[in-house]
């Protein structure tokens, strides 16, 4: 395997880790409004309680950090990746 193809490889693992991790968030995201909306008995046109709300936007907040954190962690799976397979062997092209 050259260094590119370990770079790419690198690439495309980062880039499916932070699909899983964003599925599984938003998975999270949509339970917890189900749980605290219509599985709860409180159908949409009649409001939530204040718990409710903070429930949501508790897991609303989760959500966001955790989707700025997966792509954080593909951006530096990849700079990572470039300074050791391709900059270390001298390939300085574009990625």
């Amino acid at each position: 395997m050259t260094n590119r193809s370990s770079f790419e490889s690198d690439c495309r693992t980062a880039e499916k880790t932070k699909a899983a991790t964003v599925a599984t968030a938003l998975n999270l995201l949509q339970e917890t409004i189900a749980a605290n909306s219509v599985n709860a008995g409180n159908p949409p046109g009649r409001g939530l309680s204040q718990a409710a709300q903070n429930a949501i936007a508790v897991a609303q907040t989760t959500y966001l950090q955790t989707v700025q954190k997966a792509e954080h962690d593909r951006q530096q799976t990849v700079s990572n990746s470039r300074a050791s397979n391709l900059q270390a062997n001298g390939d300085n092209g574009p990625a």
